[in-house]
């Protein structure tokens, strides 16, 4: 059965390589370059470490058939150092080099006579339809920010506004330093995103007293919200960060909690109305980095079954149709690559009927 996988991310590499491993045919459609929407936040250390970001399959594909550890296994590498050392390589072994096409969008996913038909646009600009008996839509949220405006509506002004709205994570202590430092920066969101930009303004105010920060959030998120033993040091630690500076605002940082976007005005400067409990608050910032999450875009065309009564998360309307990875989160950002190993593994049980199929042993 040939089986389609859409999006050549982390969670699409290691389900493409499942799939060979298999003996499936399988091909991976990805509307840019191997690892691209990694690369966008590389400079970016993961919470977890190798071992959970990486598995035995991928290092035994990358290394020729020879199992080797992860460099440091305890390690947080950051996302261009996963990318490089295993991403790229898990894309050119042996047995993925022929399986990726490249700057290759999948349009619409739609069902005929029991298989899918997948409209793509190839690098040419040309449509094309390719057939599969299967879909795995690893495709990802990162490309596909929510706005910033009341019930993730734009706001007014916000559109035309958008492309001076850092909706991705901004590196604000590297490349981009300049767009920051010595200027006065909005934030909003209260996720981890927001969490590391807040942390980068800091030390970019200990070099520069003019840098600072009005931090507005919606409501309660990740950043503010402690996890009871955190598994994961680096996640408690910027929690941590987060909740103190909340709770008593350091001289760079004005905090604003419980309030929405209302109106975005774009001219040599940002002006930027927010409805505080029930006033309205007037802002002129440099900067706005509206890390406000990302949705997951529909791709298939129709559904043609109903649910499923079975409650597992793998399973959708569509049969041989999986959603996994980020995507499979929808709006929450809680998701680890650990977590996309585990769904490709039931996936492919799923798919085999096997439910002690385990690669990953």
């Amino acid at each position: 059965m040939l089986i389609a996988i859409i999006g050549a991310g982390p969670i699409g590499l290691e389900a493409a390589l499942y799939a060979r491993k298999l003996g499936h045919d399988c091909v991976v459609f990805e509307r840019g370059l191997v690892a691209q929407n990694v690369s966008r936040w590389g400079f970016v250390s993961l919470f977890s470490p190798w071992t959970m970001n990486t598995t035995p399959l991928g290092w035994k594909a990358i290394n020729a058939g020879r199992l080797t550890d992860p460099p440091n296994p305890k390690i947080c590498p950051t996302g261009d150092e996963l990318r490089d050392r295993y991403l790229l390589p898990l894309s050119s072994s042996r047995q993925l080099q022929d399986a990726i096409w490249v700057n290759t969008t999948v349009l619409k996913i739609a069902r005929k006579s029991g298989r899918f038909e997948i409209t793509l646009r190839d690098p040419s600009g040309a449509q094309r339809v390719e057939s599969a008996g299967a879909v795995f839509d690893c495709s990802g949220t990162y490309h596909h920010h929510r706005w910033a405006g009341r019930g993730g509506v734009p706001a007014p002004g916000e559109r035309d506004a958008e492309s001076r709205i850092w909706y991705e994570l901004p590196d604000v202590i590297g490349r981009d330093r300049d767009r920051f430092i010595g200027r006065h920066t909005l934030v909003l969101g209260a996720g981890y995103s927001a969490a590391t930009v807040l942390l980068g303004l800091e030390a970019l105010h200990r070099e520069n007293s003019r840098t600072r920060a009005s931090w507005a959030i919606r409501r309660i998120g990740q950043a503010l919200q402690a996890l009871h033993n955190d598994p994961l040091p680096a996640r408690a630690s910027l929690v941590k960060h987060s909740l103190e500076i909340a709770n008593k605002p350091p001289k760079w940082l004005q905090y604003v909690g419980n309030c929405v976007l209302e109106r975005i005005d774009d001219a040599k400067q940002i002006g930027v109305t927010l409805k505080y409990m029930e006033t309205d608050l007037a802002l002129v910032v440099d900067e706005v980095v509206a890390l406000v999450g990302y949705g997951p875009e529909q791709l298939i065309e129709s559904w043609t079954s109903p649910p499923p009564a079975a409650a597992d998360g793998l399973l959708n309307p569509e049969p041989n149709f999986f959603i996994l990875g980020a995507k499979s989160f929808g709006t929450n950002s809680n998701f680890l690559l650990a977590v996309g190993h585990r769904q490709i593994r039931e996936a492919f049980r799923i798919v085999t009927g096997d439910q002690n199929l385990d690669l990953y042993r």
